[in-house]
């Protein structure tokens, strides 16, 4: 992440998830063909008996498509026990960058799921399947489609945390992303700055994460450029 990123998650102490039609990817969440064909036959069937009022918004699959991705809030992460400078040049943009480290128990050990289901239906934390959409059968449940992407994805080897909102909005009225309260202390194992940042910028990490009373180390990325 960049700095203002992690500056946020700092001061908020709160993970960021982002509204899953925000990605820069189109094609997240979509219903691969054997689903959208069974939906579009589904809805067809409640149109031909009146079964939709005037005022219903969902009335095909398209409209179903955009209430589930107006309302799915993800948080991304690259599993891996080694750093990876593909995710650094994408995901950090610049060598003024930071990523943390954590492990899926001290993910799921840093928020209370009982206070965070009071504002959620569902939250999942599980990988991501690299399929082409093509060959994708009948998905088991409305969350696949969003633990599924292209097969040119495949570098990132994802893990994401998924959030379904309880009081669900149209997408004009539906927040770009969500906060849930974490505790830092706990999610957080390592903390690393980009491998080729200047020394002034680890030090600047190094002090904004002791001013926020986080006993963490700071490491230097190993994967560089420079010499």
């Amino acid at each position: 992440m960049d700095l203002p990123k992690y500056l946020s998650m700092l001061s908020d102490a709160s993970l960021w998830l982002t509204r899953s039609d925000k990605f820069k990817d189109k094609r997240e969440g979509i219903f691969h063909q054997s689903m959208k064909s069974e939906l579009d036959e589904m809805y067809a069937n409640f149109n031909s008996k009146g079964s939709f009022s005037q005022s219903s918004e969902i009335k095909n699959a398209d409209d179903f498509q955009n209430y589930l991705s107006s309302n799915t809030y993800i948080s991304c992460w690259h599993k891996s026990n080694e750093e990876n400078m593909v995710m650094w040049e994408i995901y950090g943009q610049s060598e003024n960058s930071v990523a943390i480290k954590t492990t899926a128990s001290k993910l799921k050990g840093s928020f209370d799921l009982n206070n965070i289901m009071k504002g959620a239906l569902e939250v999942v934390l599980d990988d991501v399947v690299y399929e082409n959409h093509s060959a994708v059968g009948l998905e088991k449940n409305y969350r696949q489609p969003f633990f599924i992407k292209r097969p040119h994805f495949s570098f990132e080897n994802e893990v994401r945390l998924y959030l379904f909102a309880r009081n669900t909005k149209s997408r004009s009225q539906a927040p770009y992303g969500y906060k849930i309260k974490v505790d830092l202390s706990i999610l957080i194992d390592k903390i690393y700055v980009h491998p080729d940042a200047d020394e002034w910028f680890f030090e600047s990490v190094k002090d904004l994460t002791a001013k926020y009373g986080l006993k963490k180390s700071v490491f230097k990325g190993n994967c560089g450029n420079k010499l």
